[in-house]
């Protein structure tokens, strides 16, 4: 396996810039009335991203938690907070409490863990996103970018997708 950082800038961020992007997570920049329209172009790239991946995976991926609970909820929108309800009501004892992976078929629950794993930058390390049939790992890292673990046939592929949007994948 190999790992790569995917990642919203082609280049290294200045401090400047570190500190502009990462000084706030997306939901207390919402609160605060500041605009997150650039946040959000973003993360709509990513999802864009995961759902090619997704559907390469036949529609499925596997997602493991570390820690799980209602309180991720925190990081999404009130319009989205419902279908997040649902998803977790949908959910096994086993899956909440013991923290057991889970498959995911729903491209819209996918989303909201997507979502999730893109606005928490402090914690985002909670979940784990596997994609079985294209020998795929990603984890989120914080400061709205993913680590990437492929062998590199598959990491070919991963860059043809990559190409065609504004996000990418660098070699660590």
């Amino acid at each position: 396996m190999t790992n790569y950082i995917l990642d919203f800038s082609d280049y290294v961020l200045s401090e400047e810039e570190e500190v502009k992007y990462f000084e706030k997570d997306i939901i207390e920049m919402k609160k605060r009335n500041l605009d997150i329209s650039n946040y959000l172009k973003i993360e709509k790239e990513y999802i864009s991203y995961f759902q090619k991946l997704f559907e390469i995976n036949n529609g499925t991926v596997k997602v493991i938690f570390k820690s799980f609970g209602y309180y991720m909820s925190d990081y999404l929108f009130k319009h989205e907070k419902k279908q997040f309800e649902r998803f977790f009501r949908e959910l096994k004892f086993e899956q909440i409490f013991f923290t057991e992976p889970i498959i995911i078929t729903n491209i819209e629950y996918f989303k909201l863990l997507i979502k999730i794993s893109y606005r928490d930058i402090y914690e985002g390390k909670s979940l784990k996103f596997v994609f079985r049939k294209i020998k795929l790992e990603i984890l989120p890292i914080g400061d709205y970018r993913y680590l990437v673990k492929s062998p590199k046939k598959t990491i070919l592929e991963l860059f043809e997708i990559t190409r065609k949007m504004k996000i990418y994948l660098k070699e660590i």
